[in-house]
């Protein structure tokens, strides 16, 4: 059994086992990568943290197949609400490669957790197009749909009798 079978059949343990194992072999990246995952799973953040450095530090800044450990980094560094370099890690691992539906979706929450709407917006609709499935996305857009409705049914314009002037947009 490989070690991502073991992660996702919840053998933690024997997963682990084996990403150490491996981890001083020309696999050594990729084994980071799954033993980060599997720490981030099992809410060892810090140990996460720690490992998908590893993992991004035999990486080249131009390799596409990086990309995926630059969004782990984002989830990880999402889930320790460091939302600011999670946003860089996200991007950074858009420029390697633009098709990352959950790069764009975990992208997209960032944006909508800071109040920036329309890029959350432009997140979300990318993500769709890649993979319209998740029911999380789904979701998450409907939220943001609600938002933009509330916000604009708040927004007094010079011709409402009933605003006051704190609240116009001339």
């Amino acid at each position: 059994m490989t070690a991502q079978i073991l992660i996702q059949d919840r053998s933690y343990d024997m997963a682990e086992n084996i990403l150490l194992s491996i981890n001083d072999s020309p696999m050594a990246r990729e084994s980071y990568l799954h033993l980060a995952v599997l720490y981030n799973r099992t809410n060892r953040t810090a140990e996460a943290l720690y490992t998908i450095l590893r993992a991004l530090s035999l990486c080249s800044t131009l390799e596409i197949s990086c990309a995926k450990y630059h969004e782990e980094h984002g989830d990880i560094l999402k889930d320790m609400e460091d939302f600011n370099a999670a946003e860089q890690s996200y991007k950074l691992a858009l420029n390697l490669d633009p098709k990352l539906a959950k790069t764009h979706q975990n992208l997209a929450v960032i944006y909508h957790i800071k109040g920036n709407y329309s890029s959350a917006e432009y997140h979300y609709k990318e993500a769709y197009k890649l993979d319209s499935s998740p029911q999380i996305l789904l979701d998450n857009m409907r939220k943001l749909q609600r938002r933009l409705f509330d916000m604009q049914d708040n927004t007094c314009w010079r011709t409402d009798a009933t605003c006051s002037d704190a609240s116009v947009i001339l």
